[in-house]
């Protein structure tokens, strides 16, 4: 039986669809070429159309196979960006397994519930530099596995952002264990890098790992793997794990939940923002979330600190054709006092500027190690750049850590994304 986490059904018999027009895994329409198409912000490398079909066809210099939603407009005469663009598949370097979503079947599902089942005092951790996906889903299995009977400790190698204080037991998290536990879930981590220092643990590498996450990156990396790309979120990923358990969702549960699957959307504003994710966020709303307070947290509440350091960087902000980026000294987050772990979403604010196709912030870290966060619009892969970095994510948002110095890691990462753009 070839079960899906979630199927999603189009209305005919026995035919499955992607929310959001996506079609099975694997296949692909074969693009027929029309008259060369328009490049701009949602077609950068000028592939052609899909004659009567509002598909990008095969460029030159890369394949992509695109389900055209809507057109969205971007201030240019004639430049549309197409909500739902997304890269095909590719093969992992050195791994000789394709990376596609959705690849977890019924008997690994079962292996997991039971593996999960059989332990009494799971540790799980989510990744380094944590997020609101990470956060929400760390504290919404662990609250999740507390009500089936475990003892989950909940970790992070990194601090959590006091930005993210309004979740509901986020509070629980630490950053050091001595405890002895029994499994080790992760929780929104592409690969054992993201793990950060808590891999090294005594005892991390003697029981089993289970890896849940919805990075199209992810390397598969534990001994069992809840990996779904398609996912909106590892939150949303957690929750139907959760009523697969047969659990009753409520507000303490639903509030991390729901804090995940909203930052991850940007509001529910991506192309994962499909009928089956508003339908999981119904339901999380249903039981006592509540969507205005997560947004405002999440989207319109920010540490002046936050601000003085967007100040400083955007001083220091350069742009080259279609690409714009800053750097981030360790020197000017001391002077302006942000005590966070990342940018304060600085990167995404640059990729609001209308020239922009990708979007970059460099880092600076102790132990000449430099923070990469970038970018894209709808029809490019900056995923892949994280990759070849020891990175990953998404392919309109990824990141990854480099080491060298700041100008050093600046130099080659803009070399790497600039060819995305030519």
């Amino acid at each position: 039986m070839s079960a899906q986490l979630w199927p999603i059904w189009d209305g005919r018999a026995g035919a499955r669809r992607w929310a959001g027009a996506r079609r099975w895994a694997g296949a692909r329409p074969a693009p027929t070429r029309s008259p060369a198409g328009a490049r701009g912000r949602g077609n950068p490398r000028g592939c052609p159309i899909v004659a009567d079909s509002g598909r990008l066809g095969r460029c030159e210099t890369g394949p992509y196979t695109v389900a055209r939603l809507w057109p969205i407009r971007d201030g240019r005469a004639g430049a549309r960006r197409w909500a739902g663009a997304r890269p095909v598949p590719t093969r992992l370097p050195d791994s000789g397994r394709v990376n596609v979503g959705k690849t977890v079947d019924e008997q690994t599902l079962t292996q997991i519930e039971r593996t999960i089942r059989a332990a009494n005092r799971p540790l799980l951790i989510c990744h380094v530099s944590p997020d609101a996906d990470a956060v929400g889903s760390l504290v919404g299995m662990g609250l999740g596995l507390s009500r089936m009977g475990l003892e989950p400790l909940l970790a992070c190698s990194d601090p959590i952002p006091t930005r993210f204080d309004y979740i509901p037991g986020s509070d629980r998290i630490v950053r050091e264990v001595t405890d002895a536990f029994d499994l080790v879930i992760t929780l929104d981590c592409s690969d054992r890098e993201r793990v950060g220092s808590l891999a090294q643990t005594a005892g991390f590498d003697a029981v089993p790992l289970v890896n849940i996450d919805h990075h199209v990156t992810n390397l598969r990396f534990g001994d069992l793997n809840l990996v779904d790309a398609d996912a909106s979120s590892t939150s949303e990923i957690v929750l139907r794990l959760l009523e697969r358990f047969g659990l009753t969702i409520d507000a303490p549960l639903a509030t991390p939940l729901l804090a995940g699957i909203v930052a991850d959307t940007r509001g529910f504003r991506t192309d994962k923002a499909t009928v089956p994710v508003l339908e999981a966020a119904l339901r999380l709303m249903r039981a006592g979330a509540s969507l205005p307070y997560i947004s405002y947290h999440t989207f319109d509440l920010r540490p002046l600190s936050a601000l003085l350091l967007w100040r400083a960087a955007l001083a220091r902000m350069q742009t080259e054709g279609r690409l714009i980026w800053t750097t981030i000294p360790l020197e000017m987050r001391r002077a302006v006092g942000y005590a966070g772990s990342g940018d304060a979403g600085l990167v995404s604010f640059l990729l609001s500027a209308d020239t922009a196709d990708i979007a970059a912030v460099f880092i600076e870290r102790e132990g000449e190690r430099v923070e990469v966060g970038l970018r894209a619009v709808s029809g490019l892969d900056v995923s892949q750049v994280a990759l070849r970095f020891g990175g990953g994510g998404h392919p309109l948002a990824a990141g990854c850590t480099v080491r060298g110095t700041l100008e050093e890691v600046e130099r080659k990462v803009l070399a790497a994304l600039s060819k995305l753009v030519e």
